[in-house]
């Protein structure tokens, strides 16, 4: 899952029972309007302190409005169930996403639901590109429409960023397969300029760090019977 959101990209690589795996990379080196030119790289890193994201998890998604978190997501021209007894239903989404227009921000998660809060610091690297597809993603999607690089005109589907860095990270606590998590590069903050994200836990282990032995596992997603 590689999606944008304000001046950053979030790729989700895996997302397990105890973590995920993710790379981000910031600013986009997009143009400013259709049909512009996108910035050169940079030469010499930016002074100051650029190459640093933070990421807030929660999981259960907080409410939206006070709405449950899927409300104003839509999947075949009707409103997303995450909860249904059928799971064509539950992954439809895979199919790919809509949302109401305009739609409310994720609410600020209780504490007690946030599985992860990591300062990353990231690497100066502007010969560094992420690839956008337009292809539905498969590990989750965005919590509100965002202009993608695919959109622009001329399209763009490998944009350079001057920072960029991969991650592993343990959840605070063991998920469950089929839980959803929402994540934030502006911890939730009310009146937010990004979107969040929010991604599946499949059934999986992340891989064993060095010196450790996890039996690694992988599901597909559930089909309907």
């Amino acid at each position: 899952m590689t999606r944008s959101s304000r001046d950053a990209a979030i790729n989700v690589i895996r997302v397990c029972r105890d973590g995920i795996s993710f790379a981000i990379g910031k600013p986009l080196r997009l143009p400013a309007y259709d049909g512009g030119e996108p910035p050169a790289a940079p030469v010499e890193e930016p002074p100051g302190d650029l190459g640093r994201c933070r990421i807030v998890a929660a999981s259960p998604p907080p409410t939206r409005a006070e709405q449950p978190w899927e409300f104003g997501v839509l999947v075949d021209g009707g409103q997303f169930d995450p909860t249904s007894s059928r799971a064509r239903v539950r992954d439809a989404w895979r199919q790919g996403v809509g949302w109401l227009d305009p739609i409310p921000d994720l609410d600020v998660p209780p504490g007690d639901t946030v599985v992860l809060d990591v300062d990353l610091p990231l690497k100066f690297d502007p010969t560094r590109e992420m690839t956008f597809s337009e292809e539905p993603e498969q590990t989750g999607f965005l919590s509100a429409g965002y202009k993608q690089p695919y959109e622009f005109t001329p399209p763009f589907h490998d944009v350079g960023v001057n920072f960029y860095g991969e991650f592993t990270h343990r959840w605070t606590t063991e998920l469950e397969p089929g839980a959803w998590v929402a994540m934030s590069l502006e911890n939730f903050e009310p009146g937010r300029s990004s979107v969040d994200y929010l991604v599946q836990v499949q059934d999986c282990i992340l891989p064993a760090e060095p010196g450790q032995s996890h039996e690694q596992s992988a599901a597909e997603p559930p089909r309907e019977g």
